[in-house]
C-alpha cells in the first residue's frame, strides 16, 4: 500500500476533461523529497498540485518550453490551499491555455484576474 495524501487525485478529473494527460511526479521532486507533488502539462500549461497541503500553481510555458529545452514559465498564479473550488481552478485552467497577448481572451483572464486576486497570491 502506498502513502496517501489529503489532496491526492486533486484536479485530475477536471484537467482530465481538458484534455491534460495523467500527471505525474517528477524526478527530481522526488530526489528533494517532494514525492506529493503532481504535475499535469499540456498545451504549454502547467499545473502543480501539492497533493498535501493542496496549494495548486497554474503557469503559462514558454513557446519553446520542452522536455529538451526545459519547463521555463512566463507567469503564474498560485491559489493557496484549496481555498478555490475545483471547477474555478479548472476555468482558470482553461483561460490561461488559450491566452495569448494582444487577442480578446486578455480582456477576460484580466477581469478573472481581478475577481480571484483576494483567493490567489501570485
Amino acid at each position: 500500500m502506498g502513502i496517501t495524501t489529503p489532496y491526492e487525485g486533486y484536479l485530475a478529473p477536471r484537467l482530465a476533461s481538458l484534455g491534460f494527460p495523467e500527471g505525474l511526479v517528477e524526478q527530481a521532486d522526488i530526489d528533494t523529497g517532494h514525492w506529493y507533488l503532481r504535475t499535469y502539462r499540456h498545451r504549454h500549461v502547467e499545473v502543480v498540485v501539492n497533493e498535501q497541503t493542496g496549494d495548486i500553481t497554474v503557469a503559462r510555458l514558454a513557446d519553446d518550453a520542452s522536455s529538451v529545452n526545459g519547463w521555463p514559465i512566463e507567469y503564474k498564479t498560485d491559489f493557496e490551499g484549496a481555498k478555490v473550488p475545483a471547477v474555478s481552478i479548472a476555468a482558470w485552467v482553461a483561460l490561461t491555455m488559450h491566452h495569448r497577448d494582444g487577442i480578446l481572451t486578455d480582456h477576460l483572464l484580466n477581469e478573472v484576474t481581478t475577481a480571484l486576486s483576494g483567493l490567489a497570491t501570485t
